[in-house]
Formats: C-alpha cells, sequence, structure tokens
C-alpha cells in the first residue's frame, strides 16, 4: 500500500521518482533506467479515483470496521449490529453519516493504524465503492433465494426433502433452457439451500446465484399461496429483488426506481426474517446493500464498478504472465505481462 500510495503521489506530480518510496536513494536492486530517469516529466497524470472490493478485504486491508464490530460495522455511517435490522426510511444510521475523518478517528481509536492508501492524492473514503457482485450475488441474494427455494422445496411433490430437491433442479433445467450465456448450477442438493443449525443460503457461484434470481419468483409464484399473508409476502419480495436485477441494464437504469425497490425489498425481507427467524434472517450485507442503492448523493448504476471485470481481467493477466523458464523477478514478469497485454490490445487515441 505505500508502494501504490507513492506511486500515485509520483502521477499526481507528473514526475518520475528521484528516490525509492521511503525516501532513501536508489539501490543496487533497482533498474538503472529508473535512476536516469529520475525527476523527468512522465507526460501524464492520474489520481487513484475509485476502489472496490468485498467487506473481508476492506477490514484486512485497510482496517475498516467488521460485520460484527460493536462500535460500528459500516464505515460510511454509525450503523451497528443492533440498528441494522431497521431498514425503514427513518432508521437512526440514515441520519448518522460518517465523513473521511471521521472513519479514520474511529480506527485510530480502536489503536488501528490507518492504511498508507490514504496518502494516495484525492483518495477518501468517498472513492470506496460497494461492490454489487460481493454484496449481492454472494451476499443478500444468496441468503433470499436460499431461503425462498427452501420455502418453496418444502410445498413441492415427493415422500422426502431430497426427493423434492431433484424434482426444483429438473424445473432449474427446464428453466434454463434457452439462457445458454447464463451460469448454470451443474447440481442442486438441500445441503446447498440449507446447511444443520444455519439458516438457508443458496450455495453457488456469483454467476450462479445471479442467474436464479427470475427461477425465484417463477417458483414462488407457482407453488406459494398469493392469499397467505406471508407467502404474497415472500413473493413481493421476489419480484422486488428482480426488479432491482433488472435495473442494472445500462440503458434503462433508474436510481430513484432502484432506491425504490430496495427499500421495498428490505422491508419485505425484514417482515420475513421476523416472522420466522428460524428460515430467514437479514445479515449485515442488507445494510451494504442500502448504503449501495438507496444512501449516495449522487446513485451510479452498480454495474459500472461491479468485480466481475476485476475477477476476468485476473484471469486474463494469469495466463498472459504464466511463464516457461528464464529470470523470474517482480521486474521481468510485470515487463512481460506489459508487452503482451501490448501485443494483444489495440492501442485507441
Amino acid at each position: 500500500m505505500e508502494v501504490l500510495a507513492w506511486s500515485f503521489e509520483q502521477l499526481a506530480a507528473q514526475r518520475t521518482p528521484s528516490c525509492r518510496h521511503d525516501g532513501q536513494p536508489w539501490n543496487k536492486s533497482d533498474s538503472r533506467l529508473r535512476k536516469k530517469n529520475a525527476d523527468k516529466d512522465v507526460g501524464l497524470a492520474a489520481v487513484l479515483a475509485e476502489l472496490r472490493g468485498d467487506w473481508k478485504m476492506l477490514k484486512d486491508s485497510l482496517r475498516f470496521p467488521a460485520w460484527n464490530e460493536l462500535g460500528g460495522i459500516c464505515w460510511m455511517c454509525m450503523c451497528t449490529k443492533e440498528n441494522m435490522h431497521d431498514v425503514s426510511a427513518t432508521a437512526t444510521w440514515r441520519h448518522q453519516r460518517c465523513s473521511h475523518w471521521q472513519l479514520i478517528q474511529r480506527i485510530l481509536a480502536k489503536g488501528d493504524s490507518t492504511s498508507p492508501i490514504f496518502s494516495a492524492p484525492c483518495f477518501r473514503t468517498t472513492c470506496i465503492k460497494v461492490d454489487w457482485l460481493h454484496c449481492m450475488d454472494l451476499g443478500v441474494a444468496a441468503d433470499f433465494l436460499g431461503s425462498l427455494l427452501y420455502t418453496v422445496m418444502k410445498k413441492m411433490p415427493g415422500r422426502s426433502d431430497d426427493e423434492k430437491v431433484r424434482g426444483m433442479f429438473q424445473e432449474m433445467q427446464v428453466y434454463y433452457k434457452g439462457r445458454e450465456g447464463d451460469s448454470q448450477l451443474d447440481n442442486l442438493t438441500k445441503l446447498m439451500l440449507k446447511q444443520p443449525k444455519k439458516t438457508p443460503k443458496l450455495r453457488g457461484r456469483a454467476g450462479e446465484v445471479r442467474g436464479l434470481v427470475d427461477f425465484g419468483v417463477e417458483a414462488a409464484q407457482t407453488y406459494l399461496d398469493a392469499s397467505d399473508q406471508f407467502e404474497s409476502t415472500a413473493i413481493q419480495a421476489s419480484l422486488r429483488m428482480q426488479s432491482m436485477y433488472n435495473n442494472l441494464s445500462k440503458g434503462s437504469f433508474d436510481p430513484g426506481s432502484l432506491r425504490t425497490q430496495c427499500r421495498q425489498f428490505c422491508l419485505l425481507f425484514g417482515a420475513l426474517a421476523e416472522t420466522r427467524p428460524d428460515t430467514w434472517r437479514l445479515k449485515p450485507k442488507v445494510h451494504l446493500l442500502q448504503e449501495l442503492c438507496e444512501m449516495q448523493e449522487q446513485p451510479s448504476n452498480p454495474s459500472l464498478f461491479w468485480t466481475y471485470r476485476d475477477e476476468d481481467f485476473g484471469g486474463t493477466v494469469a495466463h498472459i504472465s504464466r511463464r516457461r523458464g528464464g529470470y523470474n523477478s517482480p521486474f521481468s514478469t510485470a515487463t512481460q505481462v506489459l508487452q503482451r497485454f501490448m501485443a494483444q490490445n489495440t492501442l485507441v487515441l
């Protein structure tokens, strides 16, 4: 993080570095080219404008609050484990926002040090984006769909839960027809819906969970009773979640609709969890979802900064950096990646 912050300091100044990141003069391990080009015009300027990742990464890398900390679970507000279940428009945390310097003070008060990345020019906590993939696909949506499909499974024909799950998987195969481009589950077991002594959660990759949002709506409308208040609530919640996913299209993104659908979904999900806590449960990522969809002053489409592209590019870098011999060092590997990337891509001016 110190090296990254130092690199962005040089890019903001538009000058090549004249010494190492720790202020020491160049040593023998540094390239001669660095010494030769010290303190010259870079030819461009750049700042770190965005950082995205999941909650654990932010905790481990930036010392941000964890989801179970007593002093507060969120870096954007003063929400706690006790009041995170209040998803209403009058929730106290909505009016207890946490500024950049307030968060720094909270980190220091715990006895932690602040991450060196905050010394990068112009970088503040407002540059950190909640990632839809980890927050929704692997978090809230996986929890909700696990509870919904587990509830539906109990109503399906069959003499045992295993037989009912097999029937549900067969219906998924019908649903998957015509959706060949989407990620699909290649199996479904009861443990993938609910593990012992835990509330249900759909176990699957992010794309697989996302690909079953519409199936959840179809299954709920087919097997749940719309005249029953509880089951009707589950159906309506599934429809709100579907609307949120449909709103991620770049061509039709509507921040006002996303805000409304998110609040309604969270209220319905909360009602389900309050009525049957053994099967439905609101977890802290519901709060992150509300921060992402409801609380941003200038709402952006979450699909613009989700980490699908990052994870895909990570695989690309791993592929082009693979070596078959020769000198192996950070410099040689980075040079090889850059050269191969340049060879495979056209520069657009």
